[in-house]
């Protein structure tokens, strides 16, 4: 396989990373560097089969051959042509393997009948331990296991990232003899040689499921300083029984087809074991008694593995961190191997066991460090498989209208719809948040604009301290990664609508009866991403959102009863309610009526429209009142801006022509007054009004029917906190009824009004 950075060999009798020309090692990263981080790496498969242990191992001697196992449990096809290994690769439909997929040997289709392509490269062949001629290993030399292997490899290239550096293998096991595997145990064997062969240390991690070799020193003959890690990591491993579990898994990976089994679970490495060449204890097994102790995680003399740092039996051998230098590590160097097995399970005649691994390769800033990117590498692995390959995030786009009455000005507005949505990064775990709004002037004639065809007008970011985003990207003209910002920002809030004077295309005014081209777009940001996983910036589709403008005047007979920007009359005029103007050729003749509701500690509100007799629900219980236009809801060409004051205070009702109400604030819209014209009374002054810096010991207007003087002219719509502390109220000089006989009816009236209220 050579699709993306890793090149190296597979064979068709369970072997792969050896070069079959030389004999050598096969692993080669980065590709065409002729630098090597493996020798060789094979499958191994151990059970008790009636009263015999067999063995199928591939190791330096391969026992197995291309073929099949036939119903008569006959080993088949060593001989056949057609029994190789098939490879195709993505966007080329016509290449003869794609042509001739071994659809009847067992390699997937997809729901077109058609090869499955998993990944941008992907491989497909069968071979069979069945040829008793074939078990000459050392570490086998038993009957055959009559086991039949379904391999299918694939790869992903991608100009940046980790899965640059990785190999998916899927394993299908067959019994296709007429006895049970029982006490079955399946590994995964590798010897490894990073560079030179002899400075290597292994190592594993159980809870990624991974085993890795990387340098004992910071410097390899080969690869230099820093040398990399590499490793080998159970993806999916074998399904077995499990009271109360239930597995889901994508079978085949990368197709539709999603598989719930409940009573099941998906199973891990159950031992790790390791090997160094010569050793007595510890050294390659040299008959099958021995290769069947290490797949159970036994030493091969049949002693465990102790782990020195807590004196505890373990199947994990050298389970630390070598970066850290916690738990058990490598204390020395030396040319090792690795076997990660699982088991034990039992394989009736037919059963099939499915197996997923990668193979992957990092490199840090020293030896240690890159067993520590190794590891990271392993986690969007997995999480890549566990989505089916299928990481891919779709924003919301803003829906934008626009308004153009031909006065050279554009206006553009849009909803707020991507504030209310995150998303989660499907590799880090992270999350994607809105953080703002970019606004793009397209330059005419032009369907699907480039970069180069974009202008930026503006962009609106969220007040939190994040500004400029500075990530990782590959840069396609000089083929390289580089680092700097990929989106500006400069922390000066959110607004869904721009007001445009002039074309940033030709700098001069808008034409009207000319087309011009705008898109809103918005971004999101996630501090996890990177480009080892998926971005740190997500963008919602600039090309599918480009709006188009034609500046136009206002025919003589259109009728429009507000301007951009106004403030919509209501029926009572404070500053808790204000719905302003951002389009209005949008705004529609109904009536709105706003509801409050909730809890003090969470008040709420909602919208309702009737028109036409008909009562709509627009918006339900909204908790935003924080009167920014950041959060507002938007309808109909208007923008719905509630606040909470919790303060005091109400608004000076605008229009008013007495000059009674010079520099004071009232609210005769808000509140019924009887008699109408007694509006002004004076009552107690209240221990909170005494202690202001506003005012000092005097009488204040209205503050015994529950409203707190305007310190900053707003109406908050609920109970104050400023009390009378008496009952009595006494009218304003000039503020008498003409038709009541006294002044304390006047006031006797005024209290009773007060309860009620």
């Amino acid at each position: 396989m050579d699709a993306n950075n890793i090149s190296t060999w597979y064979r068709n009798n369970g072997n792969f990373n050896r070069n079959p020309n030389t004999n050598n090692s096969g692993f080669e990263w980065p590709k065409v560097s002729a630098k090597f981080a493996r020798y060789c790496s094979g499958l191994w498969i151990g059970a008790v089969v009636g009263d015999d242990t067999l063995i199928a191992i591939s190791e330096y001697d391969y026992e197995y051959l291309p073929g099949y196992i036939n119903n008569n449990g006959e080993p088949q096809g060593k001989d056949d042509s057609l029994y190789r290994i098939y490879k195709i690769n993505k966007n080329d439909v016509s290449s003869y393997d794609y042509l001739h997929w071994p659809f009847n040997q067992g390699a997937y289709a997809d729901s077109l009948g058609k090869p499955l392509l998993i990944g941008d490269q992907t491989m497909f062949y069968s071979y069979t331990d069945g040829y008793a001629e074939s078990h000459g290993n050392n570490g086998g030399e038993t009957a055959p296991l009559k086991a039949q292997i379904l391999q299918t490899n694939w790869c992903f290239a991608r100009n940046a990232g980790i899965l640059n550096d990785v190999i998916y293998t899927e394993y299908r096991m067959i019994n296709r003899g007429n006895l049970p595997w029982t006490k079955c145990y399946f590994g995964n064997w590798t010897d490894d040689d990073l560079g030179d062969s002899n400075d290597d240390a292994v190592g594993c991690d159980t809870n990624l499921n991974l085993g890795f070799t990387y340098n004992y020193d910071n410097n390899d003959p080969n690869y230099g300083l820093s040398p990399p890690a590499v490793g080998f990591q159970i993806i999916r491993g074998p399904l077995i029984q499990s009271a109360g579990d239930t597995a889901r898994y994508y079978d085949p990976p990368g197709s539709n087809n999603f598989v719930v089994r409940p009573g099941f679970r998906l199973s891990g490495m159950s031992s790790f074991n390791t090997y160094t060449g010569g050793d007595p204890s510890v050294g390659d097994p040299s008959n099958y008694r021995e290769s069947y102790m290490n797949l159970q995680g036994l030493k091969r003399t049949g002693l465990p593995w102790i782990n020195p740092i807590n004196g505890q039996v373990t199947k994990f051998a050298y389970s630390g961190n070598p970066e850290s230098n916690t738990g058990w590590n490598e204390m020395n160097s030396g040319d090792r191997r690795f076997l990660q097995s699982f088991g034990p399970y039992t394989i009736n005649p037919g059963d099939t066991q499915s197996i997923v691994i990668a193979q992957l390769i990092a490199r840090g800033s020293n030896n240690l460090n890159s067993v520590t990117v190794l590891k990271t590498a392993a986690g969007i692995t997995r999480e890549f498989f566990n989505q089916n390959f299928d990481v891919k995030l779709t924003t919301p786009k803003p829906a934008v209208s626009s308004y153009a009455s031909g006065n050279s000005k554009i206006y553009l507005a849009w909803n707020d719809t991507c504030e209310r949505v995150s998303f989660p990064n499907k590799l880090t775990g992270g999350t994607y948040n809105f953080q703002g709004y970019n606004i793009y002037r397209i330059r005419p004639n032009t369907v699907y604009p480039n970069k180069s065809d974009t202008i930026l007008v503006k962009t609106f970011d969220i007040i939190d301290g994040i500004r400029n985003i500075r990530d990782s990207v590959y840069d396609k003209e000089y083929q390289n990664i580089v680092y700097g910002v990929v989106q500006n920002g400069s922390d000066n809030g959110i607004a869904r609508t721009i007001e445009l004077t002039k074309d940033t295309v030709s700098g001069a005014g808008f034409v009207n009866g000319s087309e011009y081209k705008f898109a809103v777009t918005a971004y999101y940001y996630d501090p996890s991403g990177g480009i080892n996983s998926l971005p740190k910036l997500l963008t919602s589709s600039l090309t599918e959102n480009i709006i188009r403008v034609i500046p136009q005047g206002i025919a003589p007979e259109a009728q429009i009863n507000y301007e951009r920007s106004d403030t919509i009359r209501t029926d009572q005029r404070d500053l808790a309610v204000m719905p302003t103007v951002i389009s209005p050729l949008q705004l529609t003749s109904a009536k709105y009526v706003i509801r409050f509701g909730g809890t003090d500690q969470l008040p709420s509100w909602s919208l309702v429209k009737t028109k036409n007799g008909i009562t709509t629900t627009i918006f339900e219980n909204i908790y935003d009142l924080t009167g920014s236009q950041d959060t507002a809801k938007t309808f109909e060409g208007m923008m719905i801006i509630n606040r909470l004051i919790r303060d005091s205070g109400i608004v000076r009702d605008p229009g008013t022509t007495q000059s009674f109400y010079s520099g004071r604030s009232s609210n005769q819209y808000g509140w019924s007054y009887e008699p109408a014209e007694n509006n002004w009374f004076e009552g107690p002054d209240t221990t909170a009004v005494k202690t202001a810096k506003v005012i000092t010991n005097r009488q204040f207007q209205s503050r015994s029917i529950g409203m707190s003087f305007p310190t900053i002219g707003n109406f908050k719509n609920t109970v104050t906190r400023i009390k009378a502390n008496k009952k009595t109220l006494t009218p304003v000089a000039r503020q008498f009824n003409p038709d009541r006989r006294s002044a304390q009816e006047d006031t006797d009236r005024v209290r009773t009004n007060v309860e009620v209220i």
